[in-house]
């Protein structure tokens, strides 16, 4: 399949990109800041093969982020890589960053600089200058924590703006624990119909048990 296509087909499920290299599907702790909350529990393998062999309208996936540039004071900065299960490559990337907002966490989104090899290694985006990437204005993901000690949040109104199958902006909501990731991204025209995304809830991502076993990029 083609990576457009690729694109195409999976432009739902944008920003599921969250995990820790943990042991054995346990969740790890929680810390009392929301920033080093979010940043500890966002590094690492996760997938939704459970839920896809539940129900097979949600596509089986795996999610890796990575931690980036941790000498600068700017934000929690990640590489994100979303990829079919079983597949070598991920199929899209993106940088995020976490930055500390009112009482919660503000996840801003970047793309690659453009004609950044795909396949770049793990080194090369390690000496990418992060003012060559490209920021989406209005796709960031806003978290505040709840009195059980979740996150939840998502994109603000309709500022994000979509292009894709006739849409005109998007709307993601996410939620995340220690062990589990929700995120369910949708497109909407002008009048507000869905046009594009899950019509039947979020994907759900869990912790991977062993991140050797399963990786999202050689």
């Amino acid at each position: 399949m083609r990576a457009a296509g690729l694109a195409t087909r999976f432009a739902g499920i944008t920003l599921a990109a969250m995990t820790l290299a943990a042991c054995a599907h346990r969740p790890p702790p929680a810390p009392a800041d929301p920033l080093a909350r979010v940043a500890t529990w966002l590094q690492g393998d996760f997938d939704n093969r459970a839920q896809a062999a539940a129900d097979p309208r949600f596509l089986p996936l795996r999610l890796r982020w990575t931690p980036l540039w941790p000498e600068r004071d700017d934000g929690r900065w990640f590489l994100v890589e979303q990829a079919l299960a079983g597949a070598a490559t991920p199929y899209r990337r993106r940088i995020q960053r976490l930055q500390a907002e009112r009482d919660g966490v503000r996840i801003d989104v970047f793309l690659l600089p453009r004609g950044f090899p795909d396949a770049a290694a793990a080194d090369a985006l390690a000496a990418l200058d992060p003012e060559t990437l490209r920021p989406q204005p209005g796709c960031a993901v806003y978290l505040h924590a709840e009195a059980d000690g979740r996150l939840r949040g998502g994109t603000a109104g309709r500022d994000c703006p979509s292009r894709l199958r006739g849409a005109s902006w998007t709307r993601a909501d996410v939620e995340l624990d220690g062990e589990r990731v929700r995120s369910w991204d949708r497109g909407f025209d002008a009048d507000g119909n869905q046009v594009w995304g899950s019509e039947i809830g979020a994907y759900e991502f869990r912790r991977a048990g062993n991140p050797q076993e399963r990786q999202v990029r050689n």
